[in-house]
């Protein structure tokens, strides 16, 4: 299957209020989760790159020993190995994670893909940007990624 649409994506209730929907190839996982108001990921690591994104909601975030409130639009890189956890404030959250393995980003040294709703905020951290609305593609942009 090379085409998906995440409502299609069976669901697993990975945790206690976290429901999480995957789709992977051999070296890259995209996964999507919902998360219940006050729902938590335990502290933990793992030997591969993440990036992860809210896309609607907030969660506290710790990443080694700094804690952050993220909200919608902002993100964290998570390096392998490094132990993080997350508790979900107030509202529903949804969170995309992108687990690049780390084999695969250190050969070619890119990320894959990254969508979002808007590149705000990312400017410098890719090569190619491309606008879609309406699944008509508007624009490409090149410039210097970080």
């Amino acid at each position: 299957m090379f085409y998906f649409k995440i409502e299609d994506l069976q669901p697993t209730q990975m945790l206690t209020g976290v429901e999480r929907r995957a789709v992977w190839l051999d070296r890259v996982m995209l996964t999507f989760f919902v998360f219940e108001p006050g729902a938590t990921i335990p502290e933990h690591a793992h030997d591969n790159d993440q990036i992860t994104v809210v896309i609607k909601g907030s969660m506290e975030f710790t990443l080694a020993d700094e804690t952050r409130t993220l909200r919608a639009g902002d993100g964290v890189r998570i390096p392998p190995n490094v132990m993080h956890r997350a508790a979900v404030l107030d509202e529903e959250t949804e969170v995309l994670i992108f687990d690049l393995v780390t084999e695969f980003c250190r050969e070619r040294c890119k990320t894959l893909i990254m969508v979002t709703h808007s590149e705000k905020g990312f400017t410098g951290y890719y090569d190619t940007l491309v606008r879609i609305r309406d699944g008509q593609v508007q624009q490409v942009t090149h410039e210097g990624g970080a």
